[in-house]
């Protein structure tokens, strides 16, 4: 099954409310830009007027087989043109200023192209729609960079001299910068989130992709487990392949996290998925996000070097350490029986 075959009724319904929605506001940017135009300079709509006249005739004389006098049609537009892009010029505007507007100037938005196939940013839409609830359904609802509390990291230091407190500090501030690159909308980023259970990884996870999501920008956020699930049908994902039915939302969204990797089933076949999608998406110049419990060594132990030195090779490298939060905030709320890190209960 495809993914625009997953649409229901309601979703395409929504999905074309959205393009009369796009067209309208098209339409009066258009308007918006020719009123000013021709309060400013009458003159330039005089001008295209002729192109239009000379163009209707020419193509007219085209039909019927007919020569002109004088000048021919492509000297006299020409030189229209050269007027009309002064008068453009004069007014500080781009030369298509007065050209149609359009959101998507593949689909000129409608959503599909000239052959009658969805458009890239038709799929990029139902993407949000068909797996967007998983974003619902994985993002915690109180996670923002503001909640993200650095209370719950030690500042006393650890063998590496550095202290949890101070390691966090630095990773919040890079997935700030993180979620300021791939928000931009032109930006290409991938990271790598690891520590041990409970250092806050999903947490921060969850901050970067509300953040996106305020945004407008299309992330799509799986466990790993889920992820492999949703692929498991497909076999191969070919880089940079056109037609690849719903496995398009690996490659169509703005952000694929990848939570939790290494608590999947490992064997050939997620191995395999796992390359190609780290590997299309490099290709594409797509951003990433994944955390794991895994250190780099034990990403290369479980995935392969194959697939460990594309990631180390082309992610930002992030490791949270610390207690477990999840316990200390038992101790703190004093309930009874609560382990503590060192697995002896209070």
């Amino acid at each position: 099954m495809s993914l625009i075959s997953r649409l229901t009724p309601t979703q395409r319904a929504s999905l074309q409310r959205e393009y009369d929605q796009i067209r309208m506001r098209d339409l009066d940017e258009q308007d918006r830009r020719r009123s000013w135009a021709k309060e400013q300079c009458p003159q330039l709509f005089e001008i295209r007027s002729q192109i239009a006249s000379i163009s209707s005739q020419a193509a007219r004389d085209r039909i019927l087989n007919k020569r002109m006098e004088g000048p021919d049609y492509s000297e006299r537009i020409e030189e229209l043109v050269e007027r009309q892009q002064m008068y453009l010029d004069n007014l500080d505007v781009p030369q298509d200023f007065l050209d149609p507007v359009y959101a998507c100037h593949k689909c000129r938005d409608t959503g599909f192209l000239p052959d009658g196939q969805p458009c890239s940013c038709y799929i990029s839409k139902a993407v949000r729609l068909v797996y967007g609830s998983m974003n619902n359904r994985n993002l915690d609802p109180d996670a923002s960079f503001s909640s993200f509390s650095l209370d719950w990291y030690s500042k006393e230091p650890g063998p590496d001299g550095q202290s949890p407190r101070t390691k966090a500090e630095t990773v919040l501030r890079q997935a700030k910068d993180f979620a300021k690159t791939v928000g931009a909308g032109h930006g290409y980023v991938n990271m790598l989130l690891y520590g041990n259970p409970g250092t806050g990884k999903t947490f921060l996870t969850n901050c970067i992709v509300s953040e996106l999501l305020q945004l407008n920008r299309s992330v799509i956020y799986f466990s790993a487990v889920d992820l492999f699930e949703a692929l498991s049908y497909t076999s191969r994902i070919k880089s940079g392949a056109q037609g690849l039915g719903d496995a398009t939302f690996v490659t169509e969204c703005d952000l694929l996290v990848i939570d939790d990797l290494g608590t999947e089933m490992s064997n050939a076949f997620t191995r395999s998925v796992l390359f190609d999608v780290i590997n299309t998406r490099l290709n594409l110049r797509k951003s990433t996000l994944i955390s794991t419990n895994l250190a780099p060594s034990g990403l290369r132990s479980l995935y392969t070097e194959r697939i460990s030195s594309r990631i180390m090779g082309n992610y930002q490298v992030r490791q949270l350490t610390g207690e477990d939060i999840r316990i200390l905030k038992l101790r703190k709320e004093g309930l009874s029986g609560a382990p503590r890190a060192d697995g002896i209960s209070t």
